[in-house]
């Protein structure tokens, strides 16, 4: 059963509607807003089964000097990144057993998913970030890697070799880089 939560519900009906038709896979639409802490919690309620799977994607890049510039919209940013994520896992994490799956533009919620591991019910969420590149491609390589309960995923293995060298740089050269 694929049941499909999105901010965007004219497009979410217009997904659904395409993967009816092209893969004859039937989906439940459900409409779901990150920024608003009650309507991305209500959503478990609504669901028809929790999920063996939970996929997070999506994110919001912003303007980085608008960012530094209006509190709101770096507020904005964190809502969609870390705190409308964390708070929509955790809960699914205290009612369900299952793997989370997200893609690396929701890079901070992954770093605060090593707390929130800590206090969530041992053995649901099995974080896996995905560098991702083509959707049938990067499809194919998360569901083997969910399978696998793989740590995380390189779709192509660029991304694996670049997060090595970056991985190598000390702190204090890295804040010197302009990356």
């Amino acid at each position: 059963m694929l049941q499909l939560p999105a901010q965007d519900s004219v497009r979410l009906e217009r997904e659904v509607q395409d993967s009816r038709i092209h893969t004859g896979i039937a989906a439940t639409e459900y409409p779901c807003d990150m920024l608003q802490d009650e309507n991305g919690l209500s959503l478990l309620d609504e669901l028809d089964l929790l999920p063996d799977v939970a996929v997070c994607v999506g994110g919001l890049l912003g303007d980085q000097a608008e960012i530094q510039r209006n509190p709101a919209t770096a507020e904005r940013v964190i809502r969609t990144n870390y705190v409308g994520p964390v708070l929509l896992m955790g809960a699914l994490a205290e009612r369900s057993n299952g793997a989370a799956v997200a893609s690396s533009s929701v890079s901070v919620w992954w770093r605060a998913s090593g707390e929130l591991r800590l206090r969530i019910r041992q053995g649901w969420l099995h974080r896996l970030p995905v560098r991702t590149a083509e959707p049938e491609e990067t499809a194919t390589t998360v569901v083997e890697a969910t399978h696998l309960r793989r740590d995380v995923v390189y779709v192509r293995c660029i991304w694996r070799f670049i997060a090595l060298v970056l991985r190598t740089i000390p702190e204090r050269f890295f804040k010197r880089m302009n990356v």
